[in-house]
């Protein structure tokens, strides 16, 4: 069983900002982190698990 992610890795939290430019706006910016916090923490790197992993994805 995997935990959700409910919030990006430190160190994505800590670099992530630099690649903020390259978004329009923050839901983009957001959906980044999410995506490299779940390359780097779940097993299964697929679009689909890290969606499903996501915790509050809607809100």
């Amino acid at each position: 069983m995997q935990l959700p992610i409910v919030q990006p890795t430190p160190i994505v939290l800590k670099y992530g900002d630099e690649f903020r430019s390259c978004f329009k706006d923050c839901r983009q910016f957001n959906h980044f982190r999410n995506y490299l916090t779940g390359l780097m923490v779940l097993e299964n790197k697929s679009m689909a698990n890290i969606a499903r992993c996501l915790f509050g994805k809607c809100g």
